[in-house]
């Protein structure tokens, strides 16, 4: 029901605006091109005599002016129905989308190696800056200080549990 009644509205905001729209684009182009506007009553008598008084459609502008005012309904509905089936949450959302692409766009061709340089001291390659950060790190203990430790946990061990 909930649905319905969103197509209901949806039907009546979008046929609103693009009747505005339509008709007033329509009878403008009517107005600039051919001096008729088709809401006067006095610019359908003016066509209703010249047709009675023997009237034809000769040139191209006459033969525009009678499709144009043919497929004034037809126009419309098709306007209508295409203007309805348009996703507008996309079309607000293009914006961002476009600049999403673009930055997609922008970083896709790149490589994926990565290539260091201009690390540390300048001259220095990378091999010479990782044994100096080696050296500089302490080594580990010598098996006389690890020994030595051990000896020192026995006896702490043996005399607790001597008492």
């Amino acid at each position: 029901m909930l649905k319905k009644i969103k197509a209901i509205f949806k039907h009546i905001i979008i046929g609103g605006i693009w009747t505005y729209i339509y008709v007033s684009l329509f009878k403008i182009c009517l107005i600039y091109f051919w001096n008729f506007n088709p809401f006067s009553i006095s610019s359908w008598q003016i066509i209703k005599e010249f047709w009675n008084a023997g009237g034809s459609i000769k040139s191209g502008s006459d033969y525009m002016l009678f499709i144009l005012i043919l497929s004034f309904f037809p126009i419309w509905i098709l306007g209508w129905k295409f203007l309805y089936k348009q996703n507008y949450i996309k079309l607000l959302l293009l914006p961002i989308t476009i600049h999403n692409q673009r930055l997609i766009a922008k970083y896709e061709g790149e490589t994926s190696n990565i290539t260091i340089k201009n690390m540390g001291v300048k001259g220095m390659k990378i091999e010479e800056q990782i044994e100096v950060k080696c050296k500089s790190i302490k080594s580990a203990p010598s098996d006389e200080e690890v020994n030595e430790i051990r000896s020192a946990l026995q006896d702490k061990l043996s005399s607790y549990n001597k008492k």
